[in-house]
């Protein structure tokens, strides 16, 4: 855990770090002393609140419980991500997330969002564990973050834009990039700093592999040969300048590549590893941590990692993660030279090899403090000067704090530095630019918890670091809420605490330190703000002035509580989720309801603290625990009506209330005989019908949505949703047939009361904490990307047709010419009043766009339908007999094809077939007439006078086929004299033409020659036509000449 320096003034922060400033900045910080006095006293409580943790955290660390705040941090986003036998199946994310985009909803729209229009409001700071330069060119820069993915900058960090936000797996833990060919790049994924070897709980998110990108970062993939257990939390990962070998460094033990990444051999098992490295210019050599129960070693190999050897002259056996840095500008021989920083026996030590990691000798213990390095443990040493004294090195450790030294690490002095904005504990790299030369370039970045730093001159006396964070949006939010009047937002977030936005500044502020948890915004008096971090700590904010309300004293171990009765007694013996839930009924924002392993409430939240009668806000539990002690995980109260409250206890059931404003409610469990056992993650009681009643579920598991709508006397799953873990769900307020899911992969939405759903509106796949409405705004409060949020668009008072689906009846992946075929079309109106019955049209479209314009097969009606109600019905339709080509084409329907409804929406009412199934039509004119003989219906057959007799009297039969640029125009038919080609013989005076119809043919007789003209939108057809007058020519040609809009030509002529 860190504090954020936020709430640190700049002028005490110089302050604490020691920092030598300039005149005026001293009578600025005498101007504020009382500032800095107060900042100083927060980080003294701080830092006792940091050494009160760290001790549960070395039990955590050593393997002996996933006790301590980062197991139980990790254990709380954990539970949302368990199945009823509180496993995660393997592979669970990758295949979440292959499920959602196998939806049926594919377009980038749906609930009045579009995936397009998402505005990202940050906040820009978030942990920030891997960082890599271009090779080529030292302006681009790839910053990997803890949950949200990697991110490119163009201009050394100044602005930064998200990679490939469909990526896999967003938890990323190193980056590299291939010297000799930097479009191919690696990342690993899954942080396992303080992780129980391959157990379910552990600090960080669980990963999914090695990715890799051929395009530069741009686009990434699994490499498919990392797809197992093995490979769950890949810590580092190193990589060869020519991209031979590839080594990881996994927690269950030492993998090497040789082909590019696409298979692994195991060169040292029996335990973790959390760190690798390869010798600057020779890739023979290599260094590695280990990990296992009988101790840390450090290891070495001579063969690019094909081997390892154990390294001698570390410390005892009670040494956690090693972290390496070798001297690039070292000049002794003996393969190299190379530095190894670790915890031994509490403390942090370092050591140095001259020999390429095969002994090592200790230099420092002690030299930076707190020792945290199983989280954060990060070293930098010098590429110059060149040469072989060690004495000469300059050397950067990082653990919670920064500590220097400029003579290879005899003396150390804290890294004294400035921000340009705020600075953050807990750091994780240092990496100087490709350029550097200790003189004219002396550039390096720093990463921590807080985000990317560039320094300019890393060798100043102060350094002065400049954040880069301001469009680097990846904090990890637990929980937000929004105070629409006012604009204000408010975030609980993973290690970094709360931190409020007002929108008319457009920057965030730190109000609290810890884990940030749940908030609440007052809606009628909007100075008053509440939020609370881990263990149900609920503080409130009046004006922007902090203090606690949960009555447990901010000291470690809590000490001079308020009097019995003020105390929510839960939060002092943490017993409760680490995050654990809190709401503000909306019926009186005076009352606060806080979930532990029991229900706590207080009616006067706006009461001031009293520190000398040890009085404030009065708690009251008003639900007993279970006699499991599960913990309170979901609380919801009914929109008019205080007294229905709805909780859910994890891993244990539901219950309700209706008398919640008594002294000691009745309880209910509600439920029991379907709804299943896993974690709950939220209750909401619909706020415009409150028999409307959903409960979502975590787990990579079915059914995590589950609905009653008869006030919760019975529940049943909405079948339709994917097996990913829920977080959150809402109700659009106008359109009950809205909801909106948050989920562990990113937001699903429906549109038809979650008959159907699609993730295709998501900004990122990313897991979403929570939902928001601020009035027809939609908040999104992500583990990784920070807020989004988007207006929804709910449309005019109309109706809103939309082609959901069209299916072959008989799943048929091909289609035959002139034949005929059934399909299945599945129509929905989205609209808030009916759409009456209405002409509708199936299409065979030359590209994926069903619409009128395409070549009309065949039509049907669609039924009426009310608001949000779809039906599914069969179609029969005819497939042409002739079309032009090159191209692929597919069969679509097309609802309101006349444009008779006016519509909310108008650019839904065509799809087709899905998935798609075109149809290549090869090159051709497609301008031709098939004669078929009457009596043996052989094409072109012979013609002479008799024949020409027995056409007269009988008729002709012949199939046309005409697709020009428009379909719409004009087909005469004449019949041709053989002798005198071109003149159209007098005697054919009367011809019937029989043509199929749509829209109807307009039919009319020429007054000058008697022929028939049809007019026509030009579907394939039959025509059949008798001359009544017998033809003494020898020849005689019928043709069919087309005069539309000027383009006029002679189909292909048949001569008898």
């Amino acid at each position: 855990m860190n504090i954020p320096r936020a709430f640190l003034s700049l002028t005490s922060l110089a302050a604490l770090l020691g920092c030598a400033g300039t005149t005026n900045e001293t009578d600025a910080r005498n101007s504020q002393s009382d500032t800095a006095r107060q900042d100083r006293e927060a980080f003294e409580e701080y830092a006792a609140y940091e050494a009160y943790e760290r001790e549960e955290e070395r039990h955590e660390m050593e393997g002996a419980s996933v006790g301590g705040k980062k197991g139980l941090r990790a254990q709380y986003r954990t539970l949302a991500l368990l199945d009823e036998n509180r496993q995660i199946p393997h592979d669970a994310m990758m295949r979440a997330k292959a499920e959602v985009a196998a939806l049926p909803l594919s377009s980038s729209t749906g609930a009045g969002l579009d995936s397009t229009k998402w505005t990202s409001i940050g906040p820009g700071v978030g942990r920030v564990r891997a960082l890599a330069i271009h090779p080529n060119d030292s302006k681009v820069l790839f910053a990997g973050s803890a949950s949200g993915g990697i991110w490119r900058s163009d201009d050394f960090g100044v602005n930064w834009r998200p990679l490939d936000d469909h990526m896999g797996n967003l938890a990323i833990t190193a980056i590299q990039i291939q010297a000799n060919d930097p479009r191919v790049m690696y990342a690993s994924t899954g942080e396992g700093f303080a992780q129980n070897q391959l157990s379910t709980f552990g600090t960080g998110v669980r990963g999914a592999g090695i990715f890799k990108s051929l395009d530069g970062g741009t686009s990434w993939n699994r490499i498919p040969a990392t797809n197992s257990t093995s490979f769950y939390y890949t810590n580092e990962i190193a990589l060869t300048p020519d991209g031979s070998i590839l080594l990881a460094a996994t927690d269950d033990g030492i993998y090497r590549s040789i082909d590019g990444g696409n298979t692994y051999t195991k060169t040292y098992t029996g335990g973790r590893s959390r760190d690798v490295n390869f010798h600057p210019t020779d890739k023979s050599i290599a260094v590695a941590h280990f990990n296992s129960n009988g101790g840390t070693q450090a290891l070495y190999s001579v063969d690019g990692g094909a081997s390892w050897k154990v390294a001698s002259g570390l410390g005892d056996n009670f040494v956690r993660r090693i972290e390496f840095a070798w001297h690039s500008g070292w000049t002794g021989g003996g393969n190299g030279c190379v530095y190894a920083q670790m915890d031994v026996s509490g403390t942090v030590a370092l050591y140095r090899s001259t020999d390429g990691g095969a002994s090592f000798v200790e230099i420092k213990r002690g030299h930076v403090f707190p020792s945290q390095v199983s989280y954060n443990n990060t070293l930098w040493i010098a590429p110059t000067p060149r040469d072989s004294n060690p004495a000469n090195d300059v050397i950067i450790a990082g653990t919670v704090n920064m500590a220097r030294s400029f003579d290879g690490g005899a003396n150390f002095a804290e890294l004294q530095h400035t921000s340009l904005s705020t600075a953050y504990l807990d750091f994780h790299v240092v990496l100087n630019d490709p350029g550097y030369n200790g003189a004219s370039n002396k550039r390096a970045y720093i990463c921590s918890d807080g985000g990317v730093y560039s320094c300019q001159d890393i060798l100043a006396s102060q350094v002065t670091c400049a954040n880069l964070n301001a469009t680097l949006h990846i904090q990890q939010h637990y929980a937000g809420s929004r105070q629409p009047t006012s604009g204000l937002t408010y975030v609980g977030s993973q290690d970094i605490g709360c931190s409020l936005r007002d929108d008319t500044k457009a920057r965030w502020e730190g109000t609290a330190f810890g884990d940030g948890s749940y908030s609440a915004c007052d809606p009628v008096n909007t100075s008053y703000i509440y939020g609370s971090t881990q263990f149900a700590a609920v503080n409130r904010s009046i004006n922007g002035k902090l203090e606690y309300i949960n009555g447990v004293a901010r000291s470690y171990p809590p000490t001079n509580e308020k009097k019995p009765g003020y105390i929510i007694t839960d939060s002092k013996n943490r017993q409760s989720q680490f995050i654990a839930p809190m709401v503000m009924d909306p019926n009186d924002p005076n009352r606060l309801l806080v979930g532990t392993v029991q229900l706590w409430r207080t009616n006067d939240a706006r009461t001031p603290n009293d520190e000398v009668l040890l009085t404030g806000p009065a708690w009251t539990p008003i639900k007993p625990p279970l006699a499991t002690n599960a913990p309170i995980s979901a609380i919801d109260v009914q929109v008019g009506n205080s007294n229905v409250v709805w909780v859910g206890h994890s891993f244990e059931g539901v219950y309700s209330t209706t008398n919640a404003l008594s002294a000691n409610p009745t309880w209910t469990r509600r439920g029991q005989a379907s709804l299943p056992i896993r974690h709950i993650s939220r209750i909401l009681i619909d706020p415009s019908n409150a028999n409307r009643i959903f409960v979502v579920y975590g787990g990579f598991t079915s059914n995590n949505v589950w609905r009653s709508t008869d006030g919760g006397n019975t529940f049943s799953p909405i079948s339709s949703f994917p097996s990913v873990p829920v977080r959150d769900i809402k109700v659009h307020s106008k359109k009950s047939g809205w909801l909106y899911a948050a989920t562990e992969v990113g937001l699903l939405v429906s549109e038809d009361d979650g008959a159907t759903w699609t993730g295709s509106v998501t900004p990122a796949d990313v897991s979403i904490f929570e939902l928001e409405w601020s009035n027809d705004d939609l908040y999104l409060f992500t583990h990784g990307r920070g807020v989004f949020h988007q207006k929804v668009v709910e449309g005019a008072n109309l109706p809103d047709l939309e082609v959901l689906s069209i299916s072959p009846a008989d799943s048929r992946t091909t289609w035959d010419a002139a034949a005929r075929y059934t399909v299945m079309v599945t129509v929905i109106n989205n609209g808030t009043v009916a759409a009456p019955a209405n002409l509708s049209a199936i299409v065979w479209s030359r590209d994926t766009n069903a619409e009128v314009a395409d070549d009309v097969l065949d039509t049907f009606s669609t039924p009426a339908l009310g608001p949000g109600a779809r039906q599914t019905f069969p179609v029969s339709f005819g497939t042409p007999y002739c079309l032009t080509g090159p191209g692929n084409f597919h069969i679509g329907a097309v609802v309101d094809a006349n444009n008779a409804i006016t519509e909310s929406v108008e650019t839904n009412n065509g799809r087709v077939l899905t998935p798609a199934r075109p149809v290549n039509i090869y090159a051709g004119n497609g301008r031709y007439l098939d004669y078929l003989d009457p009596r043996t219906a052989n094409r072109d057959g012979p013609a002479w006078r008799g024949y020409a007799e027995w056409f007269a009297k009988n008729g002709m039969n012949a199939q046309i086929c005409v697709t020009a640029p428009s379909h719409k125009g004009h087909f005469v038919v004449l019949l041709m004299s053989g002798s005198n080609s071109g003149v159209v013989l007098d005697a054919l005076t009367d011809i019937s033409l029989s043509v199929p119809f749509f829209p109807p043919v307009v039919v009319q007789t020429s007054t000058s020659t008697g022929t028939a003209i049809v007019q026509q939108v030009m579907p394939p057809f039959t025509l059949n036509f008798n001359v009544n007058a017998y033809i003494y020519s020898a020849w005689f040609t019928p043709q069919f000449v087309f005069n539309g809009f000027g383009d006029n030509f002679v189909s292909n002529v048949i001569k008898k």
